[in-house]
């Protein structure tokens, strides 16, 4: 049997957005839309699940209201499940909201801190290993190996529940999700000196990993989406992204990824457009017979060529080329725009 799941990381929703100045609310608010977006377009992929591989919420920042608002939507019917492995910035605590507001919502599971999960899904046919932090640093390396789970849960029906027994899986596709840092090597010779702050997890330990699979999370600029010929070497692991952008250095359309899993075997990745609002670097052209407006109409050109009527909506980062006008003023510029 073939399994479709939507591997998304990263969101950071409840963040201040601070570095926006004026616009951090409309932001702070695209952050939001884009989940709701991405779980939307879940449900039209067909998809079973939803991985998170962690930073979903910005603990330190986050506002009660904004919780609440998080909560209606998890709690909002789905034809999918939602599966979390919490990351540095949100680490699974007593304290947090996933022990708290969070916590019991059907179909939606966070994994316990440290110890590996495994959560079982026989109507899809899949099981999927797990683990997530419990602090903001992790050194030593969590990985959802098959085999050292702590615990099990089985989901159906739209519900996950403990299993009474822990009996090995009873699926054919087996997926990871984790939180981390991925590095060459097999960090045998330098584990214990590692900088790595952020569960380390190295090539070399997760090449012959039983998993068809590996959803990580961390990194906000997306791994390359592979050939498809390479979908039956070692185990891929890969980083979709975050599917909002927070800054200029996460720039142009974000998307999470649809992965597709037979046999334990990856079938097909695919991306899904997730961003709300874009953060964009344009180039534009002037010369030294430009008047002030000419210049004014060559930026607002560019910018409507690359996102249409919806411009409005986005963050631009304008360099002009070429040759400046005498007298020209960049803040008056910035004024009439």
């Amino acid at each position: 049997m073939s399994v479709r799941i939507v591997h998304t990381a990263d969101l950071h929703l409840g963040s201040r957005m601070s570095s926006m100045g004026d616009c951090a609310d409309d932001f702070r608010e695209a952050l939001v839309h884009s989940f709701d977006t991405l779980l939307e377009k879940t449900a039209a992929s067909e998809a079973a699940i939803l991985l998170i591989a962690g930073d979903f919420l910005e603990m330190n920042e986050i506002r009660e209201r904004e919780v609440t608002r998080i909560a209606s939507l998890l709690r909002r019917e789905r034809p999918f499940y939602i599966l979390l492995a919490a990351g540095n910035h949100d680490p699974y605590t007593a304290a947090s909201a996933y022990a708290e507001e969070l916590a019991d919502i059907p179909g939606f599971h966070i994994f316990a801190a440290g110890d590996i999960e495994r959560i079982d899904f026989p109507e899809h046919d899949v099981s999927v290993y797990g683990a997530s932090f419990s602090s903001l640093y992790q050194t030593s390396t969590i990985l959802p190996v098959p085999g050292q789970e702590t615990r099990v849960w089985v989901g159906k029906n739209g519900l996950i529940s403990v299993s009474e027994v822990q009996n090995p899986s009873p699926c054919n596709n087996a997926l990871g999700l984790i939180h981390g840092t991925l590095l060459g090597g097999s960090g045998t010779q330098s584990r214990h000196e590692s900088t790595q702050l952020y569960n380390p997890i190295y090539e070399a330990e997760i090449a012959s990993l039983p998993l068809a699979y590996l959803a990580l999370g961390h990194i906000h600029k997306p791994s390359p989406i592979p050939r498809q010929s390479l979908y039956s070497s070692d185990l891929l692991a890969l980083y979709p992204g975050s599917p909002q952008g927070i800054s200029f250095n996460e720039r142009n359309e974000r998307h999470a990824l649809v992965i597709d899993v037979a046999d334990n075997q990856l079938v097909n990745i695919a991306a899904i457009e997730t961003s709300d609002r874009l953060f964009i670097d344009l180039d534009v052209e002037i010369e030294t017979k430009d008047t002030d407006m000419a210049i004014q109409q060559k930026i607002m050109t560019a910018i409507k060529e690359r996102t249409g009527d919806h411009f409005g909506r986005h963050a631009y980062r304008i360099t002009l080329r070429g040759e400046c006008p005498e007298g020209f003023s960049v803040d008056a510029l910035e004024t009439t725009l």
